[in-house]
């Protein structure tokens, strides 16, 4: 079983990140995944992800001081994070994505790692704040036995929802018509915020249902979603699903 631990920043987070991480694995891994991969009881005889508990499989990836401090408890021992300056510049992102690291290599000292998935939104921080983060996973480690998907929502998660919402109703339709704007916003859910705040636009085109939320991100060709969601992150989240986790499949020769 391949060991994912992840990081976000609420339930509903990771329950994008849960779809889109299987989706990827469904469809574009090995075939002797796809043919296992069907089930809720198959898909996690193949993958678990690790977050605080059973009933919360994610880390809030605000709260990282608790984290450590929870660790350092259970171990006995003091985490260091080293300083780092990443080249004298305050990028966005990029302490927080460094000190999550060291937390997942001190984590994996007690536990079995095999991939971390760290996404937070970026909202105004947009390229700065995946520079920080591209530049923090860079940062040299004395060891890093896993690989590592970084997902930027630009400029919230709400904008990947938006990118998979294909109206399935005369409802829906209406819905999204009477948001009144100038554009497609399916096409550019980068520009969520100009729709209103980005949880009350999800509610009113899904109905505040959850279920309908979820397919948003089920039901499209990935290829969709990447080419909608291009200005929000979410093709690059694919992709580094694609180079970072895919690989953990892969059989010896």
């Amino acid at each position: 079983m391949t060991v994912l631990v992840t990081f976000c920043e609420a339930s509903a987070d990771f329950r994008a990140i849960e779809i889109l991480v299987d989706r990827v694995l469904h469809e574009e891994g090995p075939d002797w995944l796809a043919d296992n991969f069907d089930t809720k009881k198959e898909r996690e005889a193949f993958r678990t992800f690790k977050g605080e508990s059973d009933d919360r499989p994610f880390y809030d990836v605000h709260d990282v001081s608790r984290h450590f401090a929870k660790l350092e408890k259970d171990t006995g021992s003091k985490v260091l994070v080293p300083h780092a300056s990443f080249d004298g510049r305050r990028l966005p992102k990029a302490m927080q994505v460094y000190t999550i690291l060291h937390f997942v290599r001190a984590l994996s000292k007690i536990e079995r790692v095999d991939g971390v998935l760290i996404v937070v939104d970026m909202d105004k921080h947009g390229k700065e704040g995946r520079a920080g983060m591209d530049k923090a996973r860079a940062a040299p480690f004395v060891s890093k036995p896993f690989r590592v998907a970084l997902g930027c929502p630009n400029p919230c998660r709400e904008a990947w929802i938006v990118a998979g919402f294909i109206p399935a109703s005369s409802n829906e339709r209406e819905a999204l018509k009477n948001l009144k704007l100038g554009f497609s916003l399916p096409d550019e859910p980068h520009r969520i915020h100009e729709a209103g705040d980005p949880h009350k636009v999800i509610k009113k085109l899904t109905n505040d249902v959850r279920a309908r939320e979820d397919r948003c991100l089920e039901e499209p060709p990935l290829d969709t979603l990447a080419t909608r969601g291009k200005d929000a992150g979410l093709a690059d989240f694919l992709n580094e699903l694609r180079r970072e986790i895919l690989p953990l499949y892969a059989r010896p020769a």
